[in-house]
């Protein structure tokens, strides 16, 4: 299912996120939410502070995770360890303010407000996927087990 890089169904085109596509379809930014707002997966993995780091972080990440498909073997591949360690090379915060512009409503808890202070304060070194790492997905740790270590029925 080869689409325009600019939708979900590009991203899914890799074998090696089809978990991931569905724990993120699963998610409330999947559109499993009360307005059915579907945010795609570049409005996360893409930054959205200029077009020129749009475009070339696009061109930087298509060609990596082309590679990478081609070369990971899922059932070994760390997937927990790499989100971990990488999260934020390849979730921008910028794609989350694009959205998300309101830091404190009014259920936000205390603890919530003081952490999004923090992050006013000092962006880089307290990102977004520091408190949320895995906002965009639902349980995608679960569904890359699922996915790569179930046997297909009848084997």
């Amino acid at each position: 299912m080869l689409t325009t890089g600019n939708k979900d169904g590009y991203c899914v085109s890799c074998h090696v996120m089809v978990p991931f596509c569905d724990s993120w379809q699963r998610s409330l930014h999947g559109g499993n939410n009360r307005t059915g707002v579907v945010a795609q997966c570049i409005q996360c993995h893409l930054p959205h502070d200029g077009l020129l780091h749009f475009a070339t972080a696009k061109i930087y990440h298509r060609g990596r995770e082309f590679i990478r498909n081609l070369s990971i073997n899922g059932k070994r591949f760390d997937w927990s360890g790499n989100a971990v360690k990488r999260k934020s090379s390849f979730t921008y915060d910028s794609g989350c303010l694009s959205c998300h512009q309101n830091f404190k409503p009014v259920s936000l808890s205390r603890e919530g407000v003081m952490a999004h202070n923090r992050y006013q304060l000092n962006p880089e070194s307290h990102p977004c996927t520091s408190c949320h790492a895995h906002v965009g997905h639902l349980n995608p740790m679960v569904a890359a087990e699922k996915f790569f270590f179930t046997p297909p029925v009848g084997k």
